[in-house]
């Protein structure tokens, strides 16, 4: 733990104050990668020892620092080692914390960042500004904002596999540039803000485009090859016949399992594209059934 850090007082602080001392401890800890995982394995070591000296006359002794660093433990593993998809468990954010020894408020580690949606809409100019002017807590944030954008992007990932995978390396880039010391917590937060508004963005640009959203991802496999293709209208027009015809060999049970059902869609989409595409033909093929692959592995027509 930091120099001068004092956590003696725990028991008598009230619950605002407790929360308060974690996020400080925490938001020291996960700033370095090493320094967490060290943290993590010795808080594993002290706590599996709790129950076997659980009932020892002297438990007295070491009780303040398992509690404490228990209950730092389970924000630190919250934060960098998540477990569950926060969208989907919002309502369970606070069931953060176990108790081998005393009964405590549990601590909400998105509470403690000031952070009170769990989507990306939040990374913005706003938030930045914020954490500017409080200078501290950064990292901590900085952590947090990283499980939101990856959990946006593995949503999103089924919907456009090629440009999701490529945001997902942007921001574990970023992520490991900051671990690297290229740039602070602050820099590192402006550079997510700026992935964040690619996201929005290309939501605003589908809608201008008049793309429904599966028909998006084909759409962008096509417009980021220039070479082969470049007219809207002719794209658009391509994206429509190609999706038809992957909906269709879709709407075969288990058809991505099935070497001759992928044949025959790989030759259906090349035919559209066929006298269309004026080069990298394969390459498109390939990121075509790729995308197919991913998600429509189980398309529902009932819903088509």
């Amino acid at each position: 733990m930091a120099e001068n850090f004092n956590y003696s007082t725990w028991p008598a602080l009230t619950s605002p104050e407790k929360i308060k001392l974690v996020s400080q401890a925490t938001n020291y800890i996960v700033a370095e990668d090493e320094l967490c995982k060290a943290f993590m394995l010795n808080e594993k070591k002290l706590s599996s020892l709790a129950p076997i000296i659980k009932s020892h006359a002297s438990i007295n002794v070491i009780a303040l620092d398992l509690i404490f660093f228990q209950h730092v433990g389970a924000a630190v593993r919250k934060v960098k080692y998540p477990s569950t998809n926060i969208k989907k468990k919002q309502d369970k954010i606070k069931d953060l914390i176990h108790r081998s020894i005393e009964s405590e408020d549990v601590v909400d580690v998105f509470q403690m960042a000031g952070i009170e949606r769990f989507d990306i809409s939040i990374i913005n100019d706003d938030f930045l500004a914020t954490a500017k002017e409080q200078k501290t807590g950064n990292e901590l944030k900085l952590e947090l904002l990283r499980q939101i954008m990856n959990d946006e992007i593995k949503v999103r990932s089924m919907k456009n596999l090629v440009k999701y995978r490529k945001l997902k390396e942007e921001v574990e880039k970023i992520i490991s540039d900051y671990h690297n010391h290229f740039f602070d917590s602050l820099v590192a937060m402006e550079k997510l803000r700026d992935v964040a508004r690619q996201m929005q963005e290309e939501d605003e640009r589908r809608n201008q485009l008049g793309l429904t959203e599966e028909e998006e991802a084909f759409y962008e496999i096509l417009a980021k090859h220039p070479n082969a293709v470049q007219d809207f209208d002719l794209i658009k027009e391509l994206v429509q016949k190609i999706l038809a015809q992957v909906k269709k060999s879709a709407s075969q049970p288990d058809w991505y399992k099935k070497d001759d059902t992928k044949a025959k869609l790989q030759l259906a989409v090349k035919s559209v594209l066929r006298f269309k595409v004026k080069a990298e033909l394969q390459e498109i093929l390939d990121e075509i059934m790729e995308q197919a692959e991913a998600r429509y592995k189980e398309y529902d027509m009932s819903v088509a």
